[in-house]
């Protein structure tokens, strides 16, 4: 099982995965994920009106694991 975790934490992120860590045995690798900026971003929503497009980078906060969260088909 992967787990994907959208936020960073200190201690998730920065600490040592020795025997004692709290981590030890959890944890197998990690990828730090940086948000995408708003030109690579508009590439997903070509399809949308610019004022769109920036409404839906605003939200997730540019995030691109959310980014497959929202229902487009659902979404104005």
């Amino acid at each position: 099982m992967k787990s994907l975790i959208g936020y960073k934490s200190p201690l998730g992120y920065k600490s040592p995965l020795g025997y004692k860590s709290q981590l030890y045995g959890i944890r197998a690798e990690q990828i730090l994920l940086e948000p995408l900026n708003s030109r690579r971003h508009m590439i997903f929503f070509l399809h949308l009106e610019p004022e769109n497009k920036t409404f839906k980078y605003a939200i997730p906060g540019g995030a691109p694991a959310h980014l497959l969260e929202f229902n487009y088909a659902k979404s104005s």
